[in-house]
């Protein structure tokens, strides 16, 4: 994963990948339960300043990359799939009240 692209390691060399995003996407995280099967999400930055994000969701299956629509405006900065694939978490960052930052994991559709 580098900013908006991906890559995939086959028949001993890497090609990169490209998912339709827009190039403001900045991809944090990737995990792939299999060779054919894996999830990968981020951000998709705005155009106004401090930089917001809305969340990027990218669900693998058989060598196709599919966005998956997030309910979440928030930057995704993590993910992870239960082997049987029974449940997933995308962990994000937001700030509390008291100006920390706290994670918080939202379950994956």
């Amino acid at each position: 994963v580098q900013g908006n692209r991906l890559a995939h390691f086959q028949h001993n060399s890497w090609s990169v990948v490209a998912p339709s995003l827009p190039p403001d996407t900045s991809l944090k995280s990737i995990h792939m339960l299999n060779a054919n099967e894996g999830w990968a999400v981020g951000y998709a930055s705005v155009s106004f300043s401090p930089p917001a994000g809305q969340c990027v969701m990218l669900h693998y299956m058989w060598n196709t990359w599919v966005s998956v629509p997030c309910s979440s405006s928030s930057q995704l900065l993590g993910v992870r799939m239960r082997p049987d694939r029974s449940a997933g978490c995308a962990v994000n960052d937001f700030s509390g009240a008291s100006g920390f930052v706290r994670s918080r994991c939202a379950s994956l559709p």
